[in-house]
């Protein structure tokens, strides 16, 4: 860690000769070392969108030298324009809009706005979960035990407990039959993957047990996901966007509640990709102007800019609404340079500039 420093830095003897294996080492050893100068009292650090921005490096023998690669993953957005539908009568007036609904209060809405703001997958998909657990417990309230019926002999040596001494139903039970009731509002096949047929197995088994499960407990030898591991990281952030769809649609259907929606093809997406990603050429600069947050950043004129070869945008074969796009350059293609201090991208037009918060050296 170097202070003022939004970076972490680690190095150390490591079998990786790819990019994804580096890059895992380099994550593990540095979460484990931000775990032992916190625990430490030194400071309490994380590390986040660590994915999305990391400057990674590694030997390679056949290249007779060392390989530094640069991730960063930015968002496009696309604009479009708001529209707005009008109704009419058969005779042509302007029918009014039905009232807007009152606003609601409801426990599961704090826990989808704090999995919403939370920056942490695993915080984000706890607070999921509850919102999800709120919404069934009120379909379908958990409920206490029926007493067992018994023989005629012990009815006068033992009374019946109480409504209020009953125990609950188990927490299995409670959760099956509430997936039926949920089933009923909004089909359970969307909160599964495609190839499912018994969603409520594949629910229990999956996101209750694998996952939830996982979350909240971390017994030695049993099944537990550690915060910033890579362990089912992939799947775990699928499961919270399936997750996170239901529960707008089971508030909708239940509460509601509406929230306006929309989405972009994935022949859109790729048509916009394709269009932008090639004029945003990476370049490297030995620029040593101060970085702003928030703001442009636009490389120094009298600074030495390298342009890097760009490779055809690529769909991510997991994610088809990311696109790749990989930019390299031999050592002697920077050879002029003093330092690398920037990495950033021409403007469509032509200048050099550089993203707001990147990261640079």
């Amino acid at each position: 860690m170097v202070a003022g420093q939004t970076a972490v830095i680690t190095c150390g003897p490591s079998a990786a000769t790819t990019f994804d294996a580096t890059f895992s080492d380099a994550l593990t050893a540095a979460n484990q070392g931000l775990d032992y100068i916190s625990v430490t009292a030194q400071a309490d650090c994380a590390i986040r969108d660590a994915p999305d921005d990391s400057l990674i490096w590694w030997p390679d023998a056949s290249r007779g030298g060392v390989v530094m690669r640069y991730q960063m993953v930015m968002p496009l957005p696309l604009l479009t324009p708001r529209l707005v539908g009008v109704v009419t009568d058969p005779q042509g007036n302007v029918v009014p809009p039905p009232p807007e609904p009152s606003p609601l209060v409801d426990d599961a809405f704090r826990f989808v706005r704090m999995a919403r703001t939370s920056d942490d997958l695993f915080d984000a998909y706890r607070n999921m979960f509850l919102a999800f657990e709120s919404l069934l417990s009120d379909i379908r309230p958990r409920q206490r035990q029926q007493p067992q019926p018994l023989p005629w002999w012990k009815r006068c040596l033992k009374t019946s407990p109480s409504a209020g001494q009953r125990p609950w139903e188990t927490e299995h039970k409670w959760f099956m039959d509430a997936l039926d009731q949920a089933h009923k509002l909004v089909p359970l096949g969307t909160l599964t993957p495609t190839n499912v047929t018994n969603h409520k197995k594949w629910i229990e088994r999956h996101i209750y047990s694998a996952e939830r499960s996982a979350l909240m407990h971390a017994k030695r030898g049993q099944n537990y996901l550690l915060p910033h591991g890579a362990a089912d990281r992939a799947e775990l952030i699928e499961s919270l966007g399936r997750l996170s769809d239901y529960i707008k649609s089971l508030i909708e259907k239940y509460l509601h509640v509406r929230a306006p929606s929309g989405f972009f093809s994935p022949y859109a997406i790729a048509q916009g990709a394709q269009a932008v990603l090639p004029k945003l050429i990476p370049v490297v600069s030995d620029d040593e102007g101060p970085v702003i947050q928030g703001v442009e950043n636009l490389i120094n004129p009298g600074a030495t800019v390298v342009q890097l070869s760009l490779s055809t945008p690529r769909v991510d074969p997991d994610d088809p609404v990311l696109w790749w796009v990989d930019a390299h350059c031999d050592a002697a293609d920077v050879a002029a340079l003093s330092a690398i201090r920037r990495v950033g991208h021409t403007r469509p037009e032509g200048d050099s500039g550089e993203r707001p918060g990147e990261w640079c050296k």
